[in-house]
């Protein structure tokens, strides 16, 4: 655990209230072996998530629930609907939550989003949070209703 919390606050300059708020919340976190912590920061320095963002240790925290797997498969789902990796990368540093969502529920609200309601790619990806509001009991009413109007 000691060399984990050296790793994250000297090497990468992460601020130790960051880090105990990610421990607090997922304590399993700072117990995983160093070189799996380091390979996550290889994959949020790879994304382009600055180690400075607020959001850093929340992408550290998402990568280690998320296999590389599956987060290759949002990676390729996104892609079939028009992203590019820039728009990836963008959402994810603004909102990394948006992974732990199952591949099915993601690829319905995409899908909401671009065919129903008519968003593009680039605006989904600027505003990443709209991707974990419910779509049955927010999404759907709210757009529908501003749909009527």
């Amino acid at each position: 655990m000691h060399p984990n919390l050296k790793f994250l606050t000297d090497e990468c300059g992460i601020p130790e209230e960051r880090v105990s708020i990610i421990v607090k919340r997922s304590p399993r976190f700072i117990t995983q072996k160093p070189e799996s912590l380091r390979a996550l920061v290889v994959r949020a320095d790879e994304l382009g998530v600055p180690r400075q963002s607020r959001m850093y240790m929340w992408t550290l925290d998402v990568f280690h629930n998320v296999s590389k797997e599956r987060f290759e498969a949002k990676v390729e789902l996104m892609r079939s609907f028009g992203w590019s990796e820039s728009e990836f990368s963008s959402a994810v540093r603004k909102n990394p939550t948006f992974l732990g969502i199952s591949h099915d529920m993601l690829r319905r609200k995409v899908d909401f989003f671009f065919n129903v309601v008519g968003y593009t790619p680039s605006f989904i990806a600027d505003k990443s949070n709209l991707l974990l509001y419910s779509l049955q009991k927010r999404i759907a009413p709210q757009a529908i209703s501003i749909m009527k109007l």
